[in-house]
Formats: structure tokens, C-alpha cells, sequence
């Protein structure tokens, strides 16, 4: 009787397939530019057969979205591959000028623990053009949420150096214009060797990167020198070593900045008045016991003389 329940009735005629659904049509909008490219990349993702490729005819070369892979988050990740498999492929495209050569677009730390195994690694093979790959790694990103902010700076500036458009720098990376614009403040602010040093710091956001880049211009010199006494086992933590670092130099610049002054004597060894300066102003005070006329002389010809001594100072500075 079970078996009579899967059976067909040869006198019942056969069951006619199911109408194909219609899909909505694509909006206009979404037929070109860079949100076109993404589309087109995931369905071809979808669509297209994952291939084992040998390691050692991969290049990890292209625009870098990492600061750095960290060898302790390689192991495990060796770890997990070489006891369940890679299960999530990386994406290449072919090399545009070396024949049965590739480039990786996205999976770099996948590619390195693999290599590091001496396994071939999975692989979706693209033909994709510079600014699909801009994109497609921009977007892979995106949805990982992994690399940090200074990691994305990092990669921002290397696209602009390579002479991408800024929409679709933004429209890859998912970030806006003030977002682009702190990124580029950071890198000018900070130097790639004390960015090197930190590390990624996943874990420290947009504003204490920002902060970070002020009390270095505070600071006034090379944050350098700093770097020999940070500590810590994670970039995190080298991070937050620096920043206490460089708070409590940055504070004591300001303090000695602000406690400036210089006495004005004559040559008879009277004190004229006192220049002083802080971070904001340099302002000039004058001895009212002497010659009690000359302040007020000073203030109907100050303005004169203050645009004389600019005139003469851009002159000897050449500016």
C-alpha cells in the first residue's frame, strides 16, 4: 500500500508544471555604475564553479586591505582549515599579463594560511577589470566588517594614489565624503611607521584614530621617538599605550606652550614689558611704570607697525 501512495495513475494525465514567477524589473538606477558591477559580481559568484588552485601560481599583489596578517590569527585559522577544509573560497582573477597566473582580490589571510599549509586553495575565477575589483573587494569587505578603520584608510589612500575616482572609492567601501575626508586627515596627521607599529586595532574606531592625529599636531614634533615605549601584546593595547604616551606629552607641550614668556629689556637693564604666547595668541604687555606714553603710542601705531614686521618677515622667509 505504501508503495501505491508514490505511484502515478497512468490514467490521470500528467500534472503541468508550475507558471514561472515573474520578477519586478530592475530600477534604472540600479543598471549601471558601481551598484550594477556589485549585482554582476555576486550572481556571477553564484553561477560560477570554485576551482582548486595551486598556491604558488596566485600573486598577492592589487591594492592592500590589511595593515598586516597577524601570525597568531593565521595558526588558528591553519587550524581550523587543515581540520575541516576550506569552506569559504577566495576570489582571483587572472593575471593580465602572465598566462595560467593569478591575482587575489579578496581572501588574502585564506590564501596565506593556506600557502602556509602547501594546499592548493579554493577559488572563484573572475575577469574582472580594475575598478571591478576596486569594487568587488570593496563590497566583500563591507559584508565581513573586518578590516579596521586605519586598515581602510590605508587602502582609500592607496586607491587615490592609483588615481581612482572618489565615487567609486565611496560607493566600494560603502563610506561617505566626511568619512573619506578624516580618513585622509588621520594618514596626514600620523606616520606610516607609527601605524605600522599599532597594528590593525580592530577593536579602535574613527574617533580615537582622530584624536590620536591631534595630539600629534599638537605635539609639535615626531611622534617617533614614542614608539620605543609602547607595550603590548595586541594592537589594541599598543594602542592605547601610545595614546597615553603621546596624551601626557601632548599635555605638557600645551603647558609649556602656554606658560611662554619672554621678558623685553633695555639696554640700560629696564623691563620694557613681556612678550607672551600660548596656542592661540601672542600678545605684548607693557611696563606701565616706564615711559607711561609709550603704551599709548603703541596702541594708534601698533597696527602699522605689526603690518611692517609681517611685510619684513615674509620677505626674509621668502614666502
Amino acid at each position: 500500500m505504501a508503495r501505491k501512495i508514490f505511484e502515478l495513475d497512468p490514467s490521470e494525465p500528467e500534472a503541468a508544471p508550475p507558471a514561472p514567477r515573474m520578477r519586478k524589473p530592475i530600477p534604472a538606477a540600479f543598471n549601471n555604475g558601481p551598484v550594477a558591477a556589485i549585482r554582476e559580481n555576486l550572481r556571477d559568484l553564484g553561477s560560477r564553479a570554485i576551482q582548486d588552485i595551486p598556491v604558488d601560481l596566485i600573486e598577492d599583489s592589487g591594492h592592500r586591505d590589511r595593515l598586516l596578517i597577524d601570525d597568531a590569527d593565521v595558526e588558528s585559522l591553519k587550524a581550523s582549515l587543515a581540520s575541516v577544509g576550506q569552506q569559504v573560497p577566495i576570489l582571483v582573477r587572472p593575471h593580465p599579463t602572465l598566462s595560467g597566473r593569478y591575482q587575489v582580490i579578496y581572501g588574502r589571510r585564506r590564501l596565506h594560511a593556506m600557502r602556509s599549509l602547501g594546499l592548493p586553495v579554493k577559488a572563484l575565477v573572475r575577469s574582472l577589470t580594475d575598478e571591478e575589483a576596486v569594487i568587488a573587494q570593496g563590497q566583500e569587505n563591507s559584508l565581513r566588517q573586518d578590516p579596521s578603520f586605519i586598515e581602510k584608510a590605508l587602502f582609500v589612500a592607496d586607491l587615490r594614489e592609483a588615481g581612482y575616482a572618489t565615487k567609486l572609492i565611496t560607493d566600494a567601501l560603502q563610506i561617505d565624503a566626511t568619512t573619506l575626508s578624516q580618513m585622509k586627515t588621520v594618514l596626514e596627521d600620523l606616520p606610516i611607521e607609527l601605524i605600522r607599529r599599532v597594528g590593525a586595532a580592530h577593536g579602535i574606531g574613527r574617533r580615537p584614530w582622530i584624536e590620536l592625529g591631534r595630539m600629534v599636531r599638537e605635539l609639535g614634533s615626531s611622534p617617533l621617538p614614542y614608539l620605543e615605549s609602547v607595550t603590548g601584546a595586541t594592537s589594541d593595547d599598543r594602542f592605547r599605550s601610545l595614546e597615553g604616551l603621546l596624551r601626557k606629552a601632548s599635555a605638557s607641550a600645551r603647558q609649556r606652550i602656554e606658560s611662554r614668556r619672554l621678558p623685553v629689556v633695555l639696554e640700560n637693564g629696564n623691563l620694557l614689558g613681556e612678550v607672551r604666547s600660548s596656542q592661540d595668541e601672542v600678545s605684548l604687555k607693557i611696563n606701565p611704570r616706564l615711559h607711561p606714553d609709550f603704551g599709548r603710542w603703541l596702541s594708534e601705531n601698533g597696527a602699522e607697525l605689526l603690518t611692517r614686521l609681517h611685510a619684513e618677515f615674509v620677505a626674509a622667509a621668502g614666502n
